[in-house]
């Protein structure tokens, strides 16, 4: 049986009690878990592990359906604890994947380009674009994502059969998406929806004024901007 994986139903949850599946010197399974594993583009989340004793949650995987926390000592044995996560870094990547779907949502939608990769760190974000884009064409993308933080627009998710999965539902290579039967779907209401397994806030005013800090030519069709969040 896999870990069930609190993160993807709510993101905003901080705190969480959990039996202990197994365990094995520093790594821990849990029951259930509000750790957001590494993966997609986002970092995982660290915090706290909450037994006898405090744990310092130093990293967090997942192998099939199983999430995995690396723990700063060895764990002791408990078979119950309470997970805290470190909210201030986990609201941070929330923000900036948000801030990745608008612009790769304009980036599609406005130009015909797709993400070709994308890094969230703490203190920016950066996409590469599958598309011929001009720095002269940054101010416009820029100005046109902040018209979407501006609108305030929900974010909603969800998830719906493989079958209905439609190709604009993708702004990566469809043969990067897992092979599951149900998709989840992550959708900014009246603007975009992508399949995307990460966390993300629940309306678009929570990003912040986003600015295109960086831009670098890496080829014809390879282009790479970073951003930040004021």
């Amino acid at each position: 049986m896999g870990t069930l994986k609190l993160y993807l139903d709510d993101p905003y949850l901080i705190e969480f009690e959990s039996n202990v599946m197994e365990y094995n010197g520093k790594i821990l399974v849990l029951e259930r878990t509000a750790f957001y594993p590494e993966g997609g583009g986002q970092p995982c989340d660290t915090g706290k592990i909450l037994g006898n004793r405090e744990y310092n949650v130093i990293k967090v995987f997942k192998e099939g359906d199983i999430v995995y926390h690396e723990l700063d000592s060895e764990f002791l044995g408990e078979k119950n604890v309470r997970g805290v996560i470190d909210w201030e870094k986990r609201y941070l990547h929330m923000r900036h994947h948000t801030a990745i779907h608008i612009l790769s949502g304009i980036l599609f939608k406005d130009y015909g380009a797709r993400i070709t990769g994308s890094q969230i760190y703490t203190d920016k974000a950066r996409m590469d674009i599958n598309y011929e884009l001009s720095k002269d064409k940054l101010p416009e993308i820029e100005a046109k994502a902040n018209d979407i933080v501006k609108k305030g627009l929900d974010v909603v998710w969800y998830y719906i059969d493989r079958k209905d999965f439609k190709e604009d539902m993708v702004r990566i290579r469809e043969d990067l998406l897992p092979g599951d039967e149900k998709l989840r779907i992550v959708e900014i209401k009246g603007f975009d929806l992508q399949a995307d397994g990460g966390t993300h806030v629940k309306n678009t005013a929570e990003v912040g004024t986003i600015k295109i800090s960086k831009y670098e030519n890496k080829g014809k069709m390879n282009k790479r901007i970073y951003i930040n969040l004021l």
